[in-house]
């Protein structure tokens, strides 16, 4: 049979006498089931909160854009886990809206309303919801962790950020606009 190197599997021999596949490195694109990578990350994130009263069903934080959260453009990504940090202890419920790219919901502390052409070209990626129930105290600050979210995301065609909006389900009056801090934790 002809073929080139790439067309075969490498086989190496143990002291044993025993045939393994060799072992190689992945190249960015290539998926190995079975085995924990180092190709996770987690990037911080500081959307701007508003200092005035919400009301439940309002822009939390407009379109806030995570520059070169894929490795390629088009790329592929798992969100695994989210942590929020909310350093005025509000402890409210919210929910995250990724998008492929940057969709207006509104404006910030006002009614959140997609607009019908932006909906139609279906931009969302997915949403996660944070419940008032999944903060903790930590004395001077409430802080969520949720794990195993397992939210698979996709950059648009020429770009590698991710966009992400957020809804509040309650009413809150943060004392500044730095209130919020996210982590986002992500395997490709």
């Amino acid at each position: 049979l002809a073929g080139t190197d790439g067309d075969y599997i490498p086989l190496i021999v143990d002291n044993l006498g025993r045939m393994h596949i060799a072992p190689h490195a992945l190249l960015a694109s290539e998926v190995q089931m079975g085995f924990m990578s180092n190709s996770g990350n987690v990037v911080s994130v500081y959307p701007v909160v508003d200092t005035a009263i919400y009301a439940s069903g309002d822009v939390l934080f407009i379109a806030t854009e995570i520059t070169g959260f894929f490795r390629t453009a088009a790329g592929r990504a798992l969100i695994h886990s989210i942590t929020v940090l909310d350093v005025d202890e509000e402890a409210a419920a919210f929910d995250l809206i990724f998008c492929e790219d940057s969709q207006s919901f509104g404006a910030l502390n006002a009614v959140a309303a997609l607009t019908d052409p932006a909906a139609s070209a279906n931009p969302i990626l997915g949403h996660v919801a944070v419940a008032t129930g999944d903060y903790i105290d930590i004395g001077g600050q409430r802080q969520v962790t949720l794990t195993s979210v397992g939210l698979a995301v996709q950059a648009a065609a020429a770009s590698t950020s991710l966009f992400i909006n957020a809804i509040v389900r309650a009413t809150p009056t943060y004392t500044a606009g730095t209130d919020l801090r996210l982590k986002i934790g992500y395997i490709y």
